[in-house]
């Protein structure tokens, strides 16, 4: 998949019976869904690998509704992925990946509403 310049990778993942799949597209977030969290990972070039970082938010009294992860360097960005929780939990982890000899630089928002007891 091509990127532009600060193309927005949408995503929104679903666990399958323990097999992973991800969905690009618009961000799709409910009336009442706020900004929760907002993060930026950064990691510099390093010679003869690739990065990998990773992020994670909560467990939180929140339910996250849309999660939005914006490749800031299209270039050097290779791939973003849901390693646990995420839609419709209280928590996620996503790790980030950069390509060959190249940095990375992600912009993750999390959108939601607060849980209420």
């Amino acid at each position: 998949m091509g990127l532009g310049l600060c193309s927005h990778l949408v995503l929104i993942a679903v666990l399958l019976g323990g097999t992973f799949a991800e969905y690009y597209g618009p961000c799709l977030r409910e009336w009442n869904d706020e900004l929760l969290w907002s993060y930026e990972v950064r990691r510099s070039p390093k010679a003869g690998s690739a990065q990998v970082a990773e992020a994670e938010y909560g467990p939180a009294p929140i339910v996250i509704s849309c999660i939005d992860i914006e490749s800031m360097l299209p270039e050097d960005n290779m791939t973003a992925w849901l390693t646990r929780g995420g839609v419709g939990k209280n928590f996620v982890t996503l790790k980030f990946g950069s390509r060959y000899d190249r940095g990375l630089h992600y912009r993750v928002s999390v959108y939601g509403s607060k849980a209420f007891k």
